[in-house]
């Protein structure tokens, strides 16, 4: 299943802005290697595995074309990923790093920029889109 799961230079779901540059940086150290697909908190209810790793449900590699921030996701059985489609969830990134308020005003946007030690973790099953 690929998804759209973040788009750079514009402020997402989550009021932060993540510059291409950060998105970039962050998916070259992924680079052809699958990272791991979490259930978030809220979707455990939704979102029902027999795996002795509760949490991880699938697997994901995350691309980028132009400012669109792909992952293609493998869940770990066909029920998982009809128990996302089915409940209208999303995959999103997940990740650590800062943000800098200062640069929102030589950008023009309210939004906090995300700034270059933000580290890619993974990407997570959410029922808010990016």
């Amino acid at each position: 299943m690929k998804a759209l799961v973040l788009v750079t230079d514009v402020p997402n779901a989550n009021g932060r802005l993540y510059p291409r540059a950060v998105m970039e940086k962050a998916i070259a150290q992924y680079a052809r290697k699958h990272v791991p697909v979490y259930r978030s908190l809220a979707d455990f209810q939704a979102v029902q595995c027999d795996s002795a790793e509760r949490e991880v449900i699938g697997t994901g590699v995350v691309t980028m074309d132009g400012t669109n921030v792909y992952a293609d996701v493998a869940f770990h059985g066909a029920s998982i990923q009809h128990q996302v489609l089915l409940n209208g969830l999303s995959v999103r990134t997940g990740g650590v790093g800062e943000y800098d308020e200062r640069l929102m005003e030589s950008f023009g946007t309210n939004a906090p920029h995300v700034v270059l030690d933000f580290q890619l973790t993974g990407l997570f099953v959410t029922d808010q889109p990016a």
